[in-house]
């Protein structure tokens, strides 16, 4: 699944985040309660980024691309 969030976000103390003009592959985010139903899903802030460090979003932080 492809993503774009509605709003930028930024991990603090960190130099991690996401801009609302791009556009991420997502993941569900299927090891968290009521998943399914809140729309969680999993997307990392970098194409390539191995770290495993990404933002969990619900439903209401992003439009799905594709």
């Amino acid at each position: 699944m492809r993503v774009r969030p509605l709003n930028d976000f930024k991990m603090l103390s960190t130099r991690i985040s996401v801009s609302k003009d791009k556009v991420y592959d997502a993941i569900p985010a299927t090891n968290q309660p009521d998943w399914e139903e809140r729309g969680l899903i999993y997307i990392q802030s970098a194409e390539g980024d191995t770290s495993g460090i990404g933002f969990l979003l619900d439903n209401t932080d992003y439009e799905v691309i594709e």
